[in-house]
């Protein structure tokens, strides 16, 4: 009779006090930790103004259009008011053309303003050997 009283008294207050919360200590969770992302960009390649090397010889402006002659790099071209030119393996825009400037834009930069003048290094190195007489 014990042992009946044991297993069907005793033994389910035991299997009780296993499942209740008062009976078994409950841990706090601990917080999730946000996981850190890093985030790598890649650089951008530095972008340089295009080197023109550009020697002038003449304007002219008819019906047709305001035409310059110039030589760039070695090569002797015609260039026309909104005209493309390729300098090396750039393509450069010819915004404006006047007689004594040209606005030339490249894909990456603000427009570059080239001025013209009538004194070229011959005539200064002229002007200078003439006042050493």
């Amino acid at each position: 009779m014990q042992k009946i009283f044991i297993t069907l008294i005793i033994m389910p207050m035991f299997i009780y006090a296993s499942y209740n919360p008062f009976f078994t200590d409950i841990q706090a969770q601990k917080p999730i930790e946000p996981s850190v992302k890093v985030i790598i960009q890649k650089q951008k390649p530095e972008i340089k103004r295009t080197d023109i090397k550009i020697n002038y010889f003449g304007f002219i402006e008819s019906n047709k259009g305001k035409f310059a002659l110039v030589k760039i790099n070695g090569k002797n071209i015609v260039l026309k008011q909104k005209d493309s030119v390729y300098i090396g393996e750039k393509v450069v825009k010819v915004l404006t053309l006047s007689s004594n400037f040209i606005i030339l834009k490249d894909g990456y930069n603000s427009p570059q303003t080239i001025y013209f003048s009538s004194r070229t290094p011959e005539y200064n190195n002229q002007e200078r050997n003439n006042n050493v007489k």
